[in-house]
């Protein structure tokens, strides 16, 4: 027998389905109405774009200053490279036009009239002059002397003079041309150009002899192989520190 309470009548059902259809329709309109983009306003798009294009103008404006500001320190390097080219040459240049004018004016000179002796005087002032103009480039000579030991390091023999003499072997018979270098460095810019004594017991043997080995002269240098491991590497002969063997002398 069915109890008033718990009874429950055909319409309560359909009354009770129809309202959770109803909770489902409703979802999904809701879902669409969230999912919907906001409406556009055409002012903030053209209040961006102009935004945008002002801070390109701005970015365009600082590259440019920045471009003029490279330029005018390039060029301001440019003239600081010129001074100090200037100030470094500019002396030597100066000590060079003087020897010039001195040369063309010796040139003028009547040497048939004023004799040996003078043009003995002018050469040697011109040589004196080529001298100083070089040590204005900061280069020394190496003052080779007659009779001084000869030095692998410094000199570099051309011609082997025999002499029966024992105190003059290995020392400079004479020099035809000196050698500089620069302060500070070691190794010579150019070397001494020497004849060299050597001795010998057997007086039929005294004969200037022409040494093969020589350096040659500076700066017409011809590069030759070093040794290996680094045969490939060339460099200029005069540049190379023959010892006194290697170039024919005992």
């Amino acid at each position: 027998m069915d109890t008033p309470a718990d009874a429950v009548g055909p319409a309560e059902h359909t009354e009770e389905f129809g309202a959770q259809d109803e909770t489902a329709e409703a979802e999904p309109a809701e879902d669409t109405a969230v999912s919907e983009p906001p409406a556009t306003n055409l002012s903030d798009i053209v209040g961006a774009l102009e935004a945008l294009s002002l801070s390109v103008e701005r970015l365009s404006d600082r590259a440019r200053s920045d471009q003029d500001i490279i330029t005018r320190m390039q060029h301001r390097i440019d003239e600081l490279q010129g001074d100090q080219m200037r100030a470094l040459m500019g002396p030597a240049v100066s000590e060079l036009a003087k020897l010039h004018a001195e040369v063309l004016a010796s040139a003028d000179l009547d040497y048939a009239r004023l004799g040996v002796e003078r043009v003995q005087a002018e050469l040697a002032r011109t040589a004196d002059g080529v001298i100083d103009a070089i040590n204005v480039l900061g280069a020394d000579s190496i003052d080779a002397q007659l009779g001084e030991a000869f030095n692998s390091q410094l000199h570099t023999a051309v011609r082997r003079v025999p002499t029966n003499s024992a105190k003059l072997d290995r020392t400079i018979a004479e020099v035809q041309r000196q050698g500089f270098r620069f302060e500070g460095v070691a190794k010579p810019a150019l070397y001494a150009r020497v004849k060299v004594f050597a001795f010998e017991a057997e007086p039929e043997a005294l004969a200037e002899v022409v040494l093969d080995h020589a350096k040659p002269e500076f700066p017409e240098a011809t590069p030759q192989p070093l040794p290996a491991p680094i045969a490939a590497v060339a460099v200029p002969a005069e540049s190379l520190d023959l010892p006194f063997e290697d170039i024919g002398l005992p």
